[in-house]
């Protein structure tokens, strides 16, 4: 593994016997708001210039519809075992949890009007509605489950314990107070 260096200070890691090859040409970093990659600016004989990602230039992707996976999600590391050629749906399935989230894990919501965390499902384009549960932890389950099952191998599953606990989660309502938020879940055993 060899390091090629970028602009912006950055470096992007590449196979050894890709090393010669890509060194060729001076490579920028491209700061997006989740990561950076590694790009060029290429030219035709006609003047006419367009960007060359070096994860694409390595997996030899000329159609704009094909996407690269890096299954790592660092964008800077372009070694072979890390990319792989993927559709839009499924690079969208490696995706980590969103910083966003208000329960922490990947297709789960809290839901103010049931007073439930709902679990969905991206599937062909749409959502798929898989329930609703008392326990944060249990719609973590169900999703893993779900996006295992219909799953291509490109999944992200959440980091929850994959059994299902002995316990039973009961919410604020249900012993008589009105629940405040998701962080307001308590757990009893039995």
């Amino acid at each position: 593994m060899k390091l090629i260096p970028l602009s912006k200070g950055y470096s992007a890691m590449v196979d050894d016997e890709d090393f010669e090859w890509l060194n060729q040409w001076r490579w920028c970093a491209k700061v997006d708001k989740k990561t950076v990659y590694a790009r060029r600016e290429a030219r035709d004989g006609n003047g006419n210039r367009w960007t060359v990602f070096m994860h694409r230039q390595i997996l030899g992707l000329t159609d704009s519809k094909d996407q690269v996976d890096h299954r790592d999600y660092d964008g800077l590391n372009n070694t072979r075992e890390n990319l792989r050629p993927a559709t839009q749906a499924q690079n969208n399935r490696n995706q980590r949890v969103r910083t966003d989230s208000t329960t922490g894990y990947k297709g789960v919501n809290w839901d103010k009007k049931s007073e439930k965390f709902i679990v969905r499902l991206g599937v062909g384009g749409g959502r798929v509605y898989l329930g609703a549960f008392d326990c944060p932890d249990e719609a973590a389950r169900h999703y893993n489950k779900a996006a295992a099952d219909n799953g291509s191998g490109f999944e992200t599953l959440n980091a929850v314990c994959p059994i299902f606990p002995l316990t039973k989660y009961v919410s604020k309502r249900n012993v008589g107070r009105k629940i405040k938020s998701k962080t307001e879940i308590v757990c009893q055993t039995y």
